[in-house]
């Protein structure tokens, strides 16, 4: 190999794994050195601190993230922990939304964004990266194999479904995804993402009261549902992630997200079965300055793997479900609250703008938009 990645620091590389498992890692190119993974890795890493993230980039990184998952045949959970460390890094960094707000006082159009990796031994990877479009999208894949491997029989299948739609205001985008990998003595993933990117401005509809005001309260509410269950030798994963950024929000400032993950740790051991939810459901209130372009990304993404092989006494399965939707709404309690005496409805005086293709339209109204 000409070098394995360490997921878990961007300061050194590891050689190897222990563990009566193996993991086969994707060799680099020669041009591209043996850190060429870890600093993209690290890449995605300083961009959670610097808040910069070029929007020509992400074709590149997702060309990486499938290049990554192409040829990957994971025979170890911390293979999967290694995969979903980087792979989920490329994919984010796709998928996920400039975090510098547009200064066009027009409000942009919404999009979506959906893709999928499904793989089994024997068999060629099933993938899909769809491109950010103004419109109504949706990934799947379904893929089973079989054959013989070591003088060992094998069957294997993985299957997984994604959208991104839209609904009424003021809940607007509906993120989901959900995924499912069995097999006997073989090996089986799927990870399907979607994705959602839309704008909104708080706009002035009246003579303004306070003409020295310039900063309104909004809550953002999110909820949303994740549930990952494996039996058998694997993992699984559902994640759901809200987040508006703006000129003057940090990256923490709104942000919701939600994680669930479980994994069976050690190969050849007795059978079990485990599952987690988690909800999400929470609401967080913010100044917003009037007239700027707020951005909103919702993404919600599953990955199912299992690799019952080498002797495991059964078959194993995994899979996921994960959805994500949010609202928003002046904060009225908290304006009061700021404002004493001198409060006022803001619905009187102001309105919150959506992206203009909200609820996005069916594809096939798409050219009509043109």
């Amino acid at each position: 190999m000409a070098g394995r990645l360490a997921a878990r620091g961007c300061g050194r590389l590891r050689g190897g794994l222990a563990t009566s498992g193996h993991v086969f890692v994707q060799d680099l190119p020669p041009s591209a050195g043996i850190n060429s993974s870890l600093f993209a890795f690290c890449a995605w890493q300083g961009t959670k601190s610097t808040s910069l993230f070029r929007l020509e980039h992400k074709t590149t990184l997702a060309i990486w993230a499938i290049y990554l998952v192409k040829g990957h045949s994971f025979e170890s959970p911390k293979g999967g922990l290694m995969r979903r460390s980087v792979i989920s890094s490329f994919f984010a960094m796709a998928f996920i939304g400039s975090l510098v707000p547009a200064s066009a006082m027009a409000v942009p159009l919404a999009t979506t964004q959906v893709g999928h990796v499904c793989q089994t031994l024997g068999a060629s990877d099933d993938y899909f990266y769809g491109a950010a479009l103004p419109i109504v999208q949706d990934s799947a894949c379904d893929q089973t194999s079989s054959g013989s491997w070591t003088g060992v029989p094998y069957i294997a299948h993985a299957e997984g479904t994604s959208s991104a739609a839209f609904g009424a205001i003021p809940q607007v985008g509906i993120a989901t995804a959900g995924t499912l990998a069995s097999s006997d003595n073989g090996t089986a993933s799927s990870y399907l993402y979607s994705n959602i990117t839309f704008n909104f401005q708080v706009q002035l509809i009246n003579g303004q009261p306070d003409p020295g005001l310039t900063f309104i309260p909004v809550s953002t509410s999110a909820q949303g549902t994740g549930h990952a269950e494996r039996t058998g030798y694997g993992l699984a994963e559902s994640k759901g992630i809200v987040q508006v950024n703006g000129s003057n929000l940090g990256l923490g400032d709104v942000y919701f997200e939600y994680d669930a993950y479980v994994v069976d740790e050690i190969a050849f051991d007795p059978v079990d079965s485990e599952n987690q939810t988690a909800i999400l459901d929470g609401t967080k209130s913010a100044n917003l300055a009037v007239g700027d372009i707020y951005v909103v990304d919702i993404s919600a993404s599953c990955e199912s793997w299992v690799a019952p092989i080498g002797g495991q006494s059964a078959g194993a399965s995994a899979g996921c479900t994960a959805w994500v939707d949010p609202s928003f709404a002046f904060d009225q309690a908290a304006f009061d609250q700021m404002m004493g005496a001198n409060t006022y409805h803001l619905d009187d005086y102001y309105q919150i703008v959506f992206s203009p293709n909200v609820p996005v339209p069916e594809a096939d109204t798409y050219a009509l938009m043109l």
